[in-house]
């Protein structure tokens, strides 16, 4: 009767199929979060694509055909083909999850056919062997109490495992119905994502078309556009040279600050060493009166001593001896006290003078802490398109020639407000008709420079704070803009401010 209770998978082969089927619904956390993370970088772009629409509609309607428009465009096309990256990344980690999805399906259909097979042999034998009589008579046949107990529990998990098989074939039946759904959904999305990418890329090809049929209307204006690129580099130029003043007047002012400091520490040094001495010559004096007076002592004592052994000549001898047991006695309590105060004095000429603690540089904990926010400034505006950019750059139109900035150009909306990137005070305000009004703002050895503001709303010396309000970006109505211009330097050194920025 051993037979008849025909076991298919033993408990290893149960416990490592329930794994399998526990790893098959655990989702793949890498390629979630890679999706994620690109589904957001997407929501960013479409966000800039649409700020500078916004943007090119105002341009478009004060003035059109304009060099403005055309940097506004070169930014459009730029995050359209990021967007269009963002889109391709996505499909790709789309099809590397439609290829996983698919061998999922292939394993779960495996699994689901082994399992039946192993049910339906378990079935066909029990119902072969199905006698309740035959069960009895495996119970009653054991040896003893153990063997009939072991029975038992063997008939118990035979009916457990039996049960087990079933709801394991129902739990890998759903899965698979909903692996099925999943990768028709992936497909879905697929579809979706490629009808998306085609659209992109038919925008891309108007703007294309756009920014050269603008490029060539505006080389038909090449003087005027040299000429305007002639006036901003002058402006360029005598901002820079400003500034180079302002900084180099701060770091004058700052060095005589600590010349000053340095020389007033030395001062006191000097008192101070002036002051031991004094205490010194005073200890000195003391140490040579008290041994004139002890002469003094000695000699009055050497006098009375003689006349007393005149008076008594057996007395003489005994007060001698107890005037030289005296004498030695003080002599060795002077002595020693001599000694001491030598020691002393000694001790406190040789002791150093405590080193004054070290002042920090001026601003040195906001220097630190304007270094710490490297890529997680706020901007200068709440909504902006960067249309300028750091360092030496090719013009659109003139290919000929190459433009220098020293910072970043952001357009933005008419009358929008100009914001502190960080904590820090205004260290100057400049105005010039180039480039309007511009705030300067001192971060310890740092300085972010906020020019082309039509008016200014802080005083110079003022604390501000991040994200205090400075002023408001001036409007251009013939080139139909509102740009504010930004730089961060660092000392003299001019640093490009697209790092230190946080990512929109």
């Amino acid at each position: 009767m051993s037979h008849i209770f025909y076991l298919t998978f033993n408990k290893t082969k149960l416990y490592l199929l329930l794994l399998l089927f526990s790893l098959i619904h655990l989702p793949s956390f890498g390629q979630y979060q890679k999706k994620r993370e690109l589904q957001q970088q997407k929501k960013a772009l479409y966000q800039q694509i649409a700020d500078t629409e916004n943007l090119l509609r105002g341009t478009r309607l004060q003035h059109k055909n304009s060099l403005h428009e055309l940097q506004l465009l070169e930014e459009q096309i730029a995050n359209r083909q990021k967007v269009i990256q963002n889109i391709q990344a996505e499909i790709r980690t789309l099809n590397t999850n439609v290829r996983a999805t698919n061998l999922q399906i292939d394993s779960l259909k495996n699994q689901l056919q082994q399992l039946q097979t192993a049910y339906a042999q378990t079935i066909r034998q029990a119902y072969l062997e199905h006698n309740p009589y035959d069960k009895l008579l495996f119970l009653f046949s054991a040896k003893n109490f153990n063997d009939a107990y072991r029975r038992f529990k063997y008939v118990q998990y035979y009916a457990a495992h039996r049960k087990q098989q079933f709801t394991e074939i129902q739990t890998t039946k759903d899965t698979l119905t909903h692996k099925r759904k999943d990768l028709e959904q992936k497909k879905t999305e697929k579809e979706q994502l490629l009808s998306n990418e085609k659209a992109e890329k038919q925008k891309l090809e108007r703007e294309e078309a756009s920014k050269n049929t603008l490029i060539a209307e505006l080389q038909q204006k090449a003087d005027n556009l040299e000429e305007q690129i002639t006036t901003k580099q002058q402006a360029a130029q005598t901002l820079e040279q400003e500034l180079q003043v302002v900084i180099q007047e701060i770091a004058r002012r700052e060095a005589e600050e600590r010349a000053r400091k340095e020389r007033e520490r030395r001062e006191a040094a000097e008192r101070a060493r002036k002051e031991r001495e004094r205490q010194a010559a005073i200890e000195r004096a003391k140490r040579i009166a008290a041994q004139k007076r002890a002469a003094e002592e000695k000699a009055k004592r050497a006098a009375q001593q003689a006349a007393t052994r005149a008076a008594k000549k057996a007395a003489e001898e005994k007060a001698r001896q107890a005037a030289r047991a005296r004498k030695a006695a003080e002599e060795k309590a002077r002595k020693a006290t001599a000694a001491k105060k030598a020691t002393e004095a000694k001790a406190k000429q040789a002791k150093p003078k405590k080193a004054a603690p070290k002042q920090p540089v001026d601003g040195e904990s906001l220097t630190n802490a304007f270094a710490k926010r490297k890529g997680r400034l706020i901007w200068p505006v709440v909504s902006g398109v960067i249309t300028g950019r750091f360092g030496r750059n090719r013009h659109p139109v003139l290919k000929h020639i190459t433009t220098t900035n020293n910072g970043i150009d952001i357009s933005t909306y008419k009358a929008a407000t100009v914001r502190a990137l960080y904590n820090g005070t205004v260290s100057n305000i400049l105005y010039n008709p180039s480039f309007h009004w511009a705030v300067i703002v001192k971060h310890g050895t740092y300085f972010t420079v906020y020019s082309n503001l039509s008016k200014v709303t802080v005083k110079k010396n003022a604390k501000v704070k991040t994200n205090q309000v400075m002023g408001v970006v001036h409007h251009n109505p013939k080139a139909g803009k509102s740009e504010v211009h930004l730089e961060i330097w660092k000392g003299s050194q001019k640093v490009n401010p697209i790092h230190w920025l946080q990512r929109r």
